[in-house]
């Protein structure tokens, strides 16, 4: 089983290939964070969020983002291997077009006290703040991927500590683990190694009580480059579970959300969001009956987007059109 593990996280994944341990991993992320997001949308209009649910939120917190980061890194060899002309090509019709359309959508629907003609309010809006750091990281990467690919992730971690917090603290943070994620796939050998036991297991052991830590404390530790340790040996042991039962049937679900998981990140907010002023409308005023409803209804119809995601204009809505398609369409 050890051979076999570290063939697998050896591996590049190829143009058109997936690894079904990343696709699970990042499917559990994507899940928690729409977990979350169910009931702490109304608690953004009022409602109340309950003690334990918050807790249990915060023992995640210094895992779930930097885990989504770290992933992304690991693919940008792949992607920046392509050439630089196709990697931004890409990157503008797979990142930013989504972005850029979401964000338009998020302050028609929620309001973002700026005027849409403002360009701040297009900078890391709302909860659409991941895919503008990810699309930010993707652009300057392939001029620090030149730098030893040791340096970018330590130098932009501490960077950040002694920041206030804020947009650029937060920034330079999560830049480490994307190119922390960069830096693994250069050095597979010892990512595979990292994830055997019993080194995966003390890394398990030490980020639980750091997570312990996280939800007695709040949010008074998240995203800070001092723990940012704690948070990698948490990636490290998630990594080395999803690896070992990523083949069971019971996580195919999971990977699918993975593997979709920029129409469940952009697409959940604003569906839950409806669900909101929906009860609202009706006069109920539990937190309850929009968090349980909003949740299910946005599995539900993020799961028919990404069966329905080749279907034009579904597409349109998470990639960009493609111009040379467009004009050969309309000829035929």
């Amino acid at each position: 089983m050890g051979h076999t593990r570290g063939g697998d996280l050896m591996s590049v994944p190829q143009a058109g290939t997936r690894l079904q341990w990343m696709d699970t991993l990042r499917g559990l992320a994507i899940l928690l964070v729409l977990i979350w997001h169910a009931p702490a949308i109304p608690a953004l209009f009022g409602y109340e969020m309950p003690l334990w649910l918050e807790a249990v939120n915060n023992f995640f917190l210094p895992l779930r983002m930097p885990t989504l980061m770290f992933l992304s890194g690991l693919l940008l060899t792949r992607s920046m291997g392509k050439g630089l002309k196709i990697y931004y090509v890409g990157k503008f019709k797979a990142l930013l077009w989504p972005y850029l359309l979401w964000a338009g959508l998020h302050m028609v629907l929620y309001g973002h006290g700026l005027e849409l003609s403002s360009p701040r309010a297009w900078i890391a809006t709302g909860y659409l703040w991941f895919l503008f750091y990810i699309t930010c990281y993707y652009m300057v990467a392939p001029l620090v991927t030149k730098l030893p690919a040791w340096l970018p992730p330590i130098a932009l971690i501490v960077t950040s500590i002694p920041l206030e917090d804020g947009l650029a603290k937060k920034l330079l943070y999560f830049a480490g683990f994307f190119f922390a994620g960069h830096l693994a796939m250069q050095h597979r050998n010892i990512l595979a190694k990292l994830t055997q036991w019993p080194i995966a297991g003390y890394c398990g052991a030490v980020a639980a009580l750091f997570g312990i830590v996280s939800a007695a404390r709040g949010t008074e530790l998240a995203y800070r480059g001092e723990f940012a340790l704690f948070s990698l040996m948490g990636i490290v042991a998630a990594i080395t579970l999803t690896e070992k039962y990523s083949a069971a049937w019971w996580v195919r679900p999971v990977a699918f959300v993975g593997r979709n998981s920029l129409i469940y990140y952009v697409a959940h907010f604003p569906i839950i969001l409806c669900v909101l002023y929906l009860v609202e409308a009706m006069g109920l005023g539990n937190v309850w009956l929009i968090a349980i409803p909003g949740l299910i209804l946005s599995l539900v119809i993020c799961t028919l987007l990404s069966k329905w995601r080749q279907v034009i204009p579904v597409r349109w809505l998470f990639q960009a059109p493609d111009p040379a398609r467009l004009v050969t369409s309309r000829s035929r």
